[in-house]
């Protein structure tokens, strides 16, 4: 019997009967902490009696618990009481997709986003190792305002496959519509058969859903689950009738490769998968209004799908002797994208070869060490080169390869030797240590370089001629066709990769083309050399990256918009450009001694910045689109599975009490915000000086701050501030610098900071003025990440992994190791950030992977 209006499921008050389902009931109820109303899914008496279904039933509350995702149903809590097992959840407004098909077929466009939606929503899952194994029109819930989230996680699995021997131990959890691993008529071939189930699995039952969206009916159906699961072994699924002509062929094509009956047919991630229905829908969108003439596709045969039907009608990707293809058929000239990477890790640059055929690129695959690679753009394969533990720089005119030896990342920013190397063998010849950037000239004469000196960052050409400095950094540099100029991004926060698009000439005349982009990554000269081509943010939210042009009088255009993000590398003197397709993944967890890491991730660029005294509350920040170029800060406390956001800027630090979170949204010049981590009202702190202030912290006595700013191209260097007054003054010397996001470490009496000085060594640094202080017992390399309570450091390598913390007497230079963190992923780890309580119990691990695979793209203009 359905629990009556007014009953309690622990402190939450039943308020209306929802729904029934195989799994129990579903009520809404009032949440009195928040004062907000949520779902609870209740499981009856006799179920949590069951182990199967209870097993179930928390399986589901610990997979969506693992995800936050906009597409993906939240859950708040679960819990069990007086014999009953129960979920709370959001509360949702509308309508099941099952629903919406009892009105008939969607429009395609509106099918195809949302399908984009489900893909979105199980990349996220996937990115997990969480696969759903149950996606059905009954599972995806349309709110009332259009947006997709991806319900009922009952059936999914926290490891990345599952096999035959381990489906025969489940027991029966559907109801008579469905069996163990899924819903007849939605399940993967590889469900039917019992055999092994990974995600894509999901991506054939998510096909399934598209064409019934499409037409309104199963692909595959029979008067029986037996028959039909039959059909879904044997059977191609009859041909899909698409009534907008824009759009038909194309749809036709993704879902056709969707449903290949062998999994190792179909897109081979969810994160492609959307990608090309991403891309659809904006080609649908462009050609709304413009019908065109085209006949629907040609029956194929099972098995691999023929590379000129699918050149002839797909916006999407195909296979071609293992190689993925792009194609838009709109316009006057195809634009293809030739995959040539496979493997599991980062790629950091890429250039043509002189003759053309050749590739020469650097990445760092399955968590081994950097080195350079060569490869063709008409084939797919590559040979390592005779250059261990060397990245690419550039790739001269006569074939000479100027490359990092030793090159170490952190985050978007790396160094290494500088050396000159044969591209088809030999010995380096070293030239220049601790080098960021190098770029041949287009004759092969002389290079020009990017390094650090103290905290200014130079462009120099030749070397020891600086072109151009600042306290930020400088990337993607790249020399002009006829070596007049140098483009580059010039970013003004260190280690941030928003900033501005710039040349400058062989005199030192900088010149700005386009200012304040987010995510500001990848620099090349037009095929004819009149314009810098950048890949940065879209201006929009959501909106992935766009490939722009500007002219040198800085008039900007869009050359093509992509749903996610790529980088632009090379581009050739005939059109064809090589572009890298990137994915950021970035994981936060919360570390206690004796218990499991806790995932605490926000969304996918958030980063974690603080973590409370009593490691029960961390701060975070989110640097994504979503926030936009002025980032938000995200407050969350142990056991709280939904974030709160307290405003803008990049998080710092809480106060000495706990009641405000500092943060810093970045300029110049930058603004400092007091947020209320309870009731309250933001304050803005004065900046009298207008400083673009890189970090911050708040002073054990509440009434001060410390910053590390600077004023233009000056050096940075520390000040003291008065929260009340706006009075600040300067102490230490100019030209420290912190490498971090992180806030300033502060003493615990408030009377020194922790910098690295003008020589890149670490000193303390007395905040009522004078020398600074040696220290003693930090090795090359080291960071200090927090203060001990009883006044020693915490210290933890800056690059690679694992992660060690060791703490230090700084009066003895005793060290005794107390952490090592490792990445359950290792593969494309690029940045960490640490964070750790005064008792040395507790740790904010967050760090951040980059995946990506390299393209050559044709018929950019």
């Amino acid at each position: 019997m359905p629990l009556q209006p007014g009953t309690f499921v622990g402190p939450y008050q039943i308020t209306a009967h929802i729904g029934s389902g195989g799994m129990g009931d579903v009520y809404r109820a009032r949440d009195p902490k928040l004062q907000r109303d949520v779902a609870i899914k209740v499981l009856p008496e006799a179920f949590a009696a069951d182990p199967d279904r209870l097993a179930r039933f928390e399986r589901e509350a610990l997979a969506v618990a693992a995800l936050s995702h906009p597409a993906i149903l939240s859950i708040h809590e679960f819990g069990k009481e007086d014999g009953r097992a129960y979920a709370v959840m959001e509360l949702l407004e509308g309508e099941t997709l099952r629903q919406r098909l009892e009105s008939g077929p969607l429009p395609a466009r509106r099918a195809v986003d949302i399908a984009a939606q489900i893909a979105r929503a199980l990349a996220a899952a996937h990115g997990k190792g969480i696969v759903h194994r149950d996606i059905k029109p009954e599972n995806v819930f349309l709110t009332a305002d259009g947006r997709v989230k991806v319900l009922d996680f009952g059936l999914a699995r926290l490891e990345p496959a599952l096999t035959a021997g381990q489906a025969s131990t489940a027991t029966r959890l559907d109801t008579a519509a469905g069996v163990v691993l899924g819903t007849a008529g939605y399940m993967s071939p590889e469900q039917v058969r019992g055999g092994t189930v990974d995600h894509r699995s999901d991506i054939f039952s998510l096909g399934v859903v598209l064409y019934e969206l499409l037409a309104g009916t199963r692909p595959f159906r029979g008067d029986s689950a037996v028959e039909t699961m039959n059909a879904i072994l044997t059977q191609d699924p009859p041909p899909l009738n698409v009534a907008d002509a824009s759009l038909a062929p194309a749809v036709a094509a993704l879902v056709e490769h969707c449903l290949e009956k062998e999994a190792a047919g179909r897109f081979q991630s969810a994160q492609d998968l959307a990608f090309n229905l991403e891309a659809l829908r904006g080609r649908g969108d462009r050609a709304s209004g413009q019908a065109a003439a085209q006949t629907a596709p040609t029956r194929r045969r099972r098995g691999l799908v023929p590379m000129a039907a699918v050149a002839a009608t797909m916006l999407i990707a195909g296979a071609v002797v293992g190689a993925r293809l792009w194609q838009r058929t709109d316009g006057p000239a195809p634009l293809t994208f030739l995959r040539l990477t496979y493997d599991n890790g980062t790629l950091w640059n890429a250039r043509f070869a002189p003759d053309g055929q050749n590739v020469v690129f650097a990445a760092a695959w399955n968590g081994k060490p950097i080195r350079t690679y060569l490869s063709r753009t008409d084939r797919v394969g590559v040979t390592p080169l005779s250059l261990p533990d060397a990245s690419l720089f550039s790739l001269s005119a006569t074939g000479e390869l100027a490359v990092s030896l030793g090159h170490t990342y952190d985050g978007w920013i790396g160094e290494g030797t500088l050396a000159r190397a044969p591209i088809l063998g030999g010995a380096p010849r070293a030239l220049i240590e601790h080098v960021r950037e190098a770029d041949w000239a287009p004759d092969g004469s002389d290079l020009a370089i990017v390094r650090r000196v103290g905290s200014m960052e130079r462009l120099e050409f030749p070397v020891g001629t600086v072109l151009y400095q600042t306290t930020g950094y400088i990337s993607h540099i790249r020399f002009s066709r006829d070596g007049q100029r140098i483009a580059f991004a010039d970013h003004p926060l260190y280690s941030d990769d928003n900033g501005d698009v710039a040349v400058v000439d062989l005199k030192g005349q900088k010149t700005t083309l386009s200012r304040g982009l987010q995510g500001m990554r990848g620099v090349a000269w037009s095929p004819d050399g009149r314009e810098v081509w950048f890949t940065a943010g879209s201006d929009q939210p959501y909106s992935g990256v766009v490939l722009r042009a500007s002219t040198l009088d800085g008039r900007v255009r869009t050359v093509l918009a992509l749903p996610t993000d790529w980088r632009i590398l090379d581009v050739a003197t005939d059109g064809r450009a090589l572009m890298s397709s990137e994915l950021v993944l970035r994981q936060i967890e919360r570390w206690r001694d004796g218990q499991p890491p806790e995932d605490v991730s926000l969304f996918d660029q958030s980063l974690g910045s603080a973590i409370s005294k009593d490691g029960e509350t961390v701060l975070l920040s989110d640097q994504g689109s979503i926030a936009g170029t002025t980032y938000a800060t995200y407050l969350r406390r142990a056991g709280q599975s939904e974030p709160v956001r307290l405003g803008d800027g990049q998080a710092m630090g809480f106060s000495p009490d706990g009641q405000w979170a500092l943060s810093i949204v970045y300029g110049p010049p930058s603004r400092l915000l007091l947020l209320p981590v309870g009731a309250g009202k933001t304050t803005e702190l004065p900046n009298p000086r207008m400083l673009t202030i890189q970090a911050a912290a708040i002073m054990p006595d509440g009434r001060r701050v410390v910053l590390l700013a600077g004023l233009g191209a000056e050096p940075l260097r520390l000040y003291i501030q008065d929260i009340a007054s706006g009075e600040a003054r300067a102490f230490g010397e100019p030209g420290v610098s912190l490498m971090s996001f992180a806030g300033i470490p502060v003493s615990r009496d408030g009377s020194q900071v922790w910098m690295q000085g003008p020589d890149n060594m670490p000193y303390l640094y007395p905040v009522s003025g004078g020398p600074r202080a040696e220290l003693k017992g930090l090795k090359p390399g080291e960071r200090v990440i927090g203060w001990s309570e009883n006044g020693e450091l915490y210290v933890s390598n800056l690059i690679g992994i694992p992660q060690r913390i060791t703490r230090v007497d700084i009066a003895t230079g005793r060290r005794t190791p107390l952490k090592e963190l490792m990445p359950s992923q290792a593969a494309g780890v690029r940045r960490t950030e640490l964070s750790v309580t005064p008792d040395g119990r507790t740790v904010l691990f967050s760090y951040s992977r980059l995946l990506a695979n390299l393209y050559v793209v044709n018929g950019l203009k």
